[in-house]
């Protein structure tokens, strides 16, 4: 999910909490900066910080020029083959072309024909849209074949685009094959409902039990939105090191998915801050989640998927 989708879920959570509401009225917003700050604090913490201190042990890097997709393809095969004795960290650089133009390149890892193939695409501007052709390339297209068993965690296919470029960590498992992990320091312990705990025990020293129960499911909140996708988080972290499997619902970057989250979150406050307003008369639940959720966003996906 985007970091406003997790913001406005974060405040929705917020909301169901009848001190929230009534701190809220009486001018004192802490509890929804609360909130808000907390649902987004795993991705902050993993993109402005986490990420400058990871490790590569091998990096890509095409020329510009002249970008040279076998040789993209050969490096990953042979860190595939080598993965099988020790983990490597592989880091894929993005192509820059000048101060607003990128060319992208695709990798494709195939298990079962144990090939990854690097193809060279259109170039796009920072917005992702694309402006011309390719660069003239000795090879835009790619392959070479790798000897080990793989198991993918993410995708088998994704775009090399703009600014830092994909991560990669693949590492031996137990079943014999090479595990290849995409973002391997993405939501790790940041994601970890434990590291939730530890943030509500920093609001208990600081403040109050009311905020480390805001500050707990907030963080919730934003792990369990993440879940929905295909990555997965690393939910136990430190009794469990590794990410649990997304439920492969939505991508991270799904216009409707987002929008989903934010409307969604928008009516549970409406809902909650009516609910809590002297004298208001009562919403009949079904017929709010009926004619304030399920509709309009089956209209709307109904709408996008007419469009596409």
């Amino acid at each position: 999910m985007k970091g406003f989708s997790h913001f406005i879920a974060g405040l929705a959570v917020t909301s169901f909490f009848p001190w929230t509401i009534q701190a809220a009225s009486q001018g004192n917003p802490l509890y929804f900066i609360l909130g808000g700050t907390c649902a987004l604090l795993p991705d902050t913490l993993d993109f402005r910080f986490i990420r400058y201190f990871y490790r590569h042990d091998v990096e890509i890097v095409p020329d510009p020029l002249s970008p040279d997709m076998q040789m993209v393809a050969d490096t990953i095969a042979q860190t595939i083959d080598a993965a099988q004795q020790k983990s490597l960290r592989l880091r894929l650089h993005t192509i820059r072309l000048d101060s607003d133009t990128w060319q992208r390149y695709r990798i494709q890892v195939d298990p079962h024909q144990q090939q990854v193939t690097a193809t060279l695409e259109e170039r796009i501007d920072t917005g992702g849209n694309p402006v011309g052709t390719p660069t003239p390339s000795p090879s835009p297209i790619g392959a070479a074949y790798f000897h080990q068993p793989v198991s993918i965690e993410y995708l088998a296919s994704f775009p090399v685009e703009m600014f830092d470029g994909p991560h990669l960590e693949l590492a031996p498992s137990s079943h014999g094959e090479t595990t290849i992990m995409f973002i391997p320091w993405h939501r790790r312990y940041t994601h970890s409902l434990c590291f939730g705990f530890i943030l509500a025990g920093i609001a208990i020293i600081l403040g109050t039990w009311q905020a480390a129960i805001v500050v707990w499911c907030a963080h919730a909140s934003h792990v369990m939105l993440d879940q929905l996708g295909y990555m997965g988080s690393n939910l136990l972290w430190p009794l469990y090191n590794k990410r649990f499997p997304g439920l492969k619902l939505q991508h991270a970057a799904s216009s409707f998915w987002n929008f989903a989250a934010v409307w969604i979150s928008i009516t549970l406050i409406y809902n909650n801050l009516h609910s809590h307003t002297p004298g208001s008369p009562p919403i009949p639940p079904i017929g709010y989640l009926l004619a304030g959720i399920v509709l309009p966003l089956t209209i709307l996906h109904r709408w996008l998927g007419t469009a596409n």
